[in-house]
């Protein structure tokens, strides 16, 4: 569907004509999509002509002006950073709070009548403030507008103004020249035959505006031919063809000139015309229309209609040039919208995606809070509903129930390392066997002295929690003369007996030296 838009580019208004006959624009429909249709105009000398651009663009908005946005929240941003998110209705002192750590010290107003509008003002005079603004989350989405109210100078304490203004509900910036394609156009009927006439239809599209065009007849071509010319004009220029000649072409034309029927009668009627006609339309001048396509199916149109109650809202259709660097608001005229019965969507809707903003997902893991997700100070920490830590992380490694992370262990055994992962609670004793309750060792030193030939020496070693039956396990010192055989066994609760056994033939001195001894429990 065509909505067809005449403007007079200059002086801002709409041209009744195209899709506004009658200089009222037609009602459009919620969820309907339009093919928009603009042609700008100038009046030369009495009449519109086209307007002649040197490389033009358009934008098509379709809104309420200055409307507030309904939720959501906006960032403003200076040289030394950005601020958090300031909500769209927030108070003064919610946009005090917000500005001060990035712009110094300044003061917060409202600022006239709009409601999402606010004054700042710097606290010095001859201070500059400068400030960008970021729509975020604003809901329908929002154009945030920074103005400059007072410069700073000597004596002068400089002045911005913040204003949230929603975005056009429809909108559209990506138009190119409709084609002029098939809008003027020479077809066969019928063949000429012993019971019929040859005949010819020219249709003369809308978008034709002007000039001439020219009838081919094999090699030879009529006088040029006006767009809109009279049927008995259109029959003389094709009789003015020798091998036409007058009193052998019929035409008719419909009232508006949109199309001509041709025919072939007299002395060439009843008769299979071999050589055909043809169109040249060459000098054929055609309006220059600029188009995009649009739908009125916008979660902002949707927003428009809940907060009415009304079955019919006009908001403003804005049409925007601009040609050279040169921005002009060619059109603001109020049309109507409607509500729609059937629409596309299901009767009940699917499912939809949710997605959260950071402030939503740090409120979801309970930001900074004893029983939740704390990612404050460099750390990241899990809390139990204890309130004790669960996980903890930083740089330097990870933590199991243990408020403190450890590195990355090097050198230790695997119940040191296990219990500083705080994956092993501290004890005093541990089972390293898969059955074993525990485990207990002591360094100690012994001096078995000379062991005479095919004899034994005996020492016994305290080693508290050892008891009979459990496995023994000796690290021996660096040198033991040869031929000692060195065992151990708990032989009664805490004790352990170690035997030297010289196998030799001759005694062995075996001297003082450290044992390791390790018991595990059975």
């Amino acid at each position: 569907m065509s909505l067809d838009i005449l403007i007079d580019s200059k002086a801002g208004t709409l041209i009744a004509g195209g899709s506004a006959p009658f200089g009222v624009l037609p009602t459009l429909t919620r969820n309907d999509t339009y093919t928009i249709r603009v042609r700008p105009l100038e009046k030369v000398a009495g009449i519109y002509r086209d307007t002649v651009f040197s490389s033009p663009s358009f934008k098509f908005g379709l809104g309420f002006l200055d409307l507030e946005p309904a939720s959501g929240s906006f960032k403003l941003t200076t040289t030394t950073g950005t601020s958090g998110a300031i909500a769209y209705n927030a108070s003064t002192a919610a946009i005090l709070t917000a500005v001060s750590g990035i712009a110094g010290n300044v003061t917060v107003a409202t600022f006239g009548s709009d409601g999402s509008a606010w004054l700042i003002t710097a606290a010095t005079a001859n201070t500059a403030l400068s400030f960008s603004g970021s729509s975020f989350t604003l809901f329908p989405p929002c154009d945030v507008l920074i103005g400059t109210r007072l410069n700073y100078a000597s004596g002068v304490c400089a002045q911005i103004t913040v204003a949230l203004h929603r975005s056009p509900s429809v909108y559209s910036d990506s138009f190119s020249a409709s084609s002029t394609a098939g809008q003027i156009a020479l077809s066969l009927v019928n063949h000429g035959s012993a019971t019929a006439n040859e005949t010819y239809r020219l249709t003369v599209g809308p978008d034709v505006d002007s000039g001439t065009f020219l009838i081919n007849y094999g090699s030879t071509a009529t006088t040029a031919i006006f767009v809109g010319q009279t049927a008995a004009s259109f029959a003389a220029a094709l009789e003015g063809i020798n091998a036409i000649s007058i009193g052998n072409i019929a035409v008719a034309a419909a009232d508006d000139f949109s199309s001509y029927n041709i025919s072939f009668v007299g002395s060439l009627g009843l008769t299979n015309i071999t050589t055909a006609l043809t169109l040249d339309a060459t000098n054929v001048v055609y309006a220059k229309y600029y188009e995009s396509a649009v739908t009125m199916n916008t979660a902002e149109v949707d927003q428009l209609f809940s907060e009415t109650t009304e079955d019919n809202i006009e908001p403003i259709l804005e049409v925007e040039i601009v040609d050279g660097g040169t921005r002009q608001t060619a059109l603001q005229e109020t049309i109507k919208l409607r509500r729609d019965l059937i629409t596309s969507s299901s009767a009940i809707p699917t499912p939809q995606a949710n997605y959260l903003t950071s402030a939503e997902s740090y409120a979801a893991f309970l930001l900074n809070s004893t029983t939740g997700f704390n990612s404050s100070g460099g750390s990241q920490k899990l809390y139990g509903s204890d309130g004790a830590v669960k996980l903890q992380a930083t740089s330097v490694g990870l933590g199991f129930f243990t408020a403190t992370p450890v590195a990355q262990q090097s050198q230790v055994n695997v119940v040191t390392g296990l219990i500083n992962l705080g994956l092993l609670a501290s004890s005093a004793t541990y089972g390293v066997l898969p059955t074993s309750p525990y485990t207990v060792t002591t360094l100690t030193s012994v001096t078995f002295g000379t062991v005479l030939a095919n004899d034994q020496h005996y020492r016994d070693v305290t080693v508290t929690g050892a008891a009979v039956n459990d496995a023994v396990i000796l690290g021996l010192p660096a040198a033991v003369s040869a031929g000692a055989v060195i065992q151990g066994v708990v032989y009664k609760a805490n004790t352990v007996c170690l035997s030297c056994t010289n196998a030799d033939n001759t005694s062995i001195a075996v001297n003082t030296a450290t044992y390791r001894i390790t018991v595990i429990g059975y």
